[in-house]
Parts: C-alpha cells; structure tokens; sequence
C-alpha cells in the first residue's frame, strides 16, 4: 500500500504503523543523501575533484528538483539573493572563527546575526527579517554568509554547528511574541494601526511573519468592490461579510467564528474568495474542503502548519 492510498481512507492503527515505518525510511535516505552530498561539497572545497554527476545527482535529492540550486551548489556559485549577498560587502577573515585552531560556530553565529541578519528562530525555522516581514529562508540566507565568510575554509559541518547554535540563540524569550496581538495589521508600506488608521514604519523590533501584499492608502475608495459585493447578495448582508474579511486581517481567532458562502453556481463565491487571498496574499491562505476536514484526520495539520 502506498502512503497516497493510506491518506485516502481512514486509518487503522496498523495502517498508521505501516505509513510510519515508510516516513522514517524516507527520512533516513534523505538524510544519508544529505550527508553524502556535504561530504562531497567539503571535498571539493578543499581543491578535489569530485564526480560531477555523483554530486548533480545528490543535489536534486536535497535541493528537490530546483535546478537553479542545483546549478549555484555545482558549479560553486551559491551566494543567495539577500541583503548581503553582495560579495563586496564582506570582507571574510575566517580565522577569526577559530580558537586555538578549533572552528568556533558562537563566533560565527554571532558574527552572522550582529552584523548581517535579523532573525529569530522557533527551535526549528530560522526566520529573516526583510522588507517589514520574518521571512522562512533564513536557513537558506545564513548558508549564504557561511560560504562568503569562510570561502576556501568553508565546511557542512561549521555550517551545521554555527546553524544550530544560531537557532537556539535566537528562540524569543517568553515575554516576546510572534505575530502579537497588538492592533496592527502588517502591510506593505508600513505597520497598520486598524483601531486609530494611524501607518507605523516597519520595524524588527515586531516579531511578524505575516505581512499582507497590499499598500495602505487611507483615500482609497474603491466603488466597484461594494457594487459587486451588493449585487451578489442581500445588502443586509454586505457589512457582514467584510467584518469577516477584517476578522481576516488581524492576527487572533479569538471570536472563534466561520462564514459559509452558500448558493447555486456562478453567483459569485469565487469571486469573492479570490478578492479576499488577493487581499490577505496566497501565502497567507489555505484551502481544505469540508470532505477534507471531515475524513482526513491529518489533512487540517499539513496545510495549516
């Protein structure tokens, strides 16, 4: 049996049992590929030549299929996109990661989050502050200053030690939040008081990983989403359906409430659905129908988590 046909119906315990003992072997491969790929990369690094394809074959392993990845890691090239990915902006002196002789990943990790990123970390995903927003790549960014600050002394293993240290060392204290619950909504120009109206500037300081690709503009009057919106539905209606869509908005579910668009075909429910993710950004949203959530136990973790 495989895992597909084991999602599409309901578990039993030994059904569970079997899709577990599939995941773990799953994972064992990937992480023997993993570690054979670093091995090679750590050869290579040190000036030997390494079987390309051997490498190219690993790579697609690890890097699923992302030829430009696959590509950048090959060829040596791989210096990411983020703020400081531009070579000239760092000046590597990687003997100052070392102690007696010995890699240091603190002296390296704080290096890294001192003078290039801001991130956090929840334990697992290093989350980078860019453009008003913690963005997940920061595991992605922080390899990327690893190899342009070590250069030829650059290996899998400081990586994973400096990675690790980073990621405990950055884990919010308990009086610290993400995503708080503060009366803002994070938008593309700045941090959106929804109680006063008043645009803060985007700031670090604010643990936010949702931000929503829109720009707030105060004056903006859009008649033809009302008019839309009332030709779809009672006008009684209308004012309900966008305290929803707010309730959208704001970072808490503490109303514990659900709306359901409900009508025969071509009315008007996709439409507004698709307003609301171009509102919110398909990043932000998810879609489970309601056979999902009834007969898919797991369905309800894996696409919201």
């Amino acid at each position: 049996m495989t895992t597909l046909e084991i999602w599409e119906e309901e578990m039993t315990e030994d059904m569970y049992e079997q899709w577990l003992e599939q995941a773990i072997e799953s994972a064992e491969r990937n992480q023997q590929a993993q570690d054979e790929f670093w091995e090679l990369i750590d050869v290579r690094n040190m000036g030997y030549q390494v079987d390309k394809d051997r490498l190219g074959s690993l790579a697609r392993h690890v890097f699923c299929g992302d030829e430009k990845l696959v590509d950048e890691h090959i060829n040596g090239t791989y210096f990411g996109s983020g703020s400081s990915s531009d070579k000239s902006e760092i000046q590597a002196d990687p003997q100052k990661y070392f102690l007696n002789k010995s890699f240091s990943p603190v002296l390296l990790g704080r290096d890294i989050i001192d003078n290039y990123l801001q991130v956090f970390s929840d334990g697992n995903v290093l989350y980078r502050y860019d453009k008003g927003v913690y963005k997940q790549d920061g595991d992605r960014e922080f390899e990327n200053l690893t190899v342009k600050l070590l250069g030829t002394w650059w290996k899998g293993k400081y990586l994973t030690e400096s990675l690790t240290w980073t990621k405990k060392a950055t884990v919010p204290s308990q009086s610290e939040y993400v995503n708080p619950n503060d009366g803002l909504i994070n938008v593309a120009n700045g941090l959106l008081n929804w109680n006063t109206g008043e645009l803060l500037p985007h700031t670090p300081e604010r643990l936010g990983t949702i931000q929503l690709p829109v720009m707030y503009d105060p004056t903006a009057n859009d008649p033809v989403v009302k008019e839309f919106l009332c030709s779809v539905m009672p006008e009684d209606a209308v004012d309900t359906l966008l305290e929803m869509i707010g309730y959208c908005l704001v970072t808490h579910t503490k109303y514990e409430k659900a709306i359901m668009l409900i009508g025969s075909g071509a009315n008007g429910k996709s439409t507004v659905i698709n307003l609301l993710t171009a509102l919110i950004g398909q990043v932000n949203s998810t879609n489970i129908s309601l056979q999902d959530l009834e007969t898919h136990r797991f369905k309800i973790a894996s696409s919201l988590f």
